[in-house]
């Protein structure tokens, strides 16, 4: 990604400033930034709900009915996200920050995807299977 204005030469002529542009810029990097971190504020969200069994509270006793109804959240959408939640939980806390910003900028498949994963490659070796 790259936040580099487009040289003066090439840059647009169509009455819009550059302060404009600039800002509007600004602004869509901060949007992107605020939906990454809901993004994992719903993870962690889903998973708290989950160890205090919230559906039962609001007449569920599965689960999935209850992030349906309530939240529009299919079960496979909320249990991805919460196995999302789960392996960041898993990291040792100093790496919680930097990996929650990195499976935020992946997006949930593929966070989902790598979950599994987490703690289970040697960070010397590279050998799977060693956690």
């Amino acid at each position: 990604m790259t936040d580099a204005l487009v040289p003066p030469e090439t840059a647009p002529t169509k009455g819009v400033t550059k302060r404009e542009a600039q800002r509007a810029h600004e602004r869509l990097q901060a949007c992107r930034e605020q939906v990454e971190t809901s993004f994992m504020d719903l993870c962690q969200a889903i998973a708290e709900a989950c160890e205090v069994r919230a559906w039962e509270f609001y007449g569920s006793t599965p689960p999935d009915p209850y992030f349906w109804q309530h939240f529009e959240l299919h079960p496979r959408t909320w249990r991805r996200l919460k196995s999302i939640d789960d392996g960041l939980r898993a990291l040792p806390a100093p790496e919680r920050p930097e990996a929650r910003k990195a499976f935020a900028q992946i997006g949930t498949h593929k966070a989902a995807v790598l979950m599994p994963l987490m703690g289970q490659v040697d960070d010397k070796t590279g050998a799977a299977g060693t956690a």
